[in-house]
């Protein structure tokens, strides 16, 4: 009851409006409403194909989430992820704990070990529930299509563009 928003139907001085409203003693403040542009568009060659970027505002969320904010991990539980595939190399997840050598000097990727102790051995990126193993590339490419709608790399160039660019896909076949 208290609050009104003035729309004009031509090019005005919102600022100008504002400070003459405001000097009323009627009106307890007046100021222009902030109009939103989106800055940020993708150069990713299939992103102007990706229709469902535009209907969720997805382009919204990439201007007003900052470039430091903390990654969001996603699991992609389908038919695996070929987690070498050129738009999603760079957002599969890496374990930390399976990474770098042991104290033998072996590689925690591959030394046969649960170095991080989760009761999966070896599963520096994703794992294939399946065949207990850490390899959880796909059989069939719905789970590779699934990440990369989710969280294919953006602004690279390649392909299309995720809808979260702050993620890391941890790939469970």
């Amino acid at each position: 009851e208290r609050i009104a928003v003035v729309e004009f139907d031509r090019d005005v001085d919102v600022r100008l409006i504002a400070r003459k409203l405001a000097a009323h003693p009627a009106i307890e403040y007046a100021e222009p409403m902030p109009e939103r542009r989106v800055f940020f568009q993708p150069n990713d060659s299939l992103s102007a194909m990706q229709y469902h970027l535009t209907k969720i505002r997805a382009p919204d969320a990439w201007d007003s989430v900052p470039g430091n904010a903390p990654l969001v991990l996603i699991a992609i539980v389908d038919t695996g992820v070929d987690y070498t595939h050129e738009d999603l190399a760079d957002v599969i997840f890496v374990n930390p704990g399976e990474t770098g050598t042991d104290s033998q000097g072996r590689d925690k990727r591959t030394n046969g070990v649960d170095d991080d102790g989760n009761g999966f051995v070896d599963d520096w990126h994703g794992w294939d529930i399946a065949l207990g193993d850490n390899d959880p590339r796909p059989g069939n490419e719905h789970g590779t299509h699934v990440a990369g709608i989710a969280a294919a790399t953006v602004n690279n160039r390649i392909g299309v563009a995720g809808v979260c660019n702050r993620a890391r896909i941890l790939p469970v076949k």
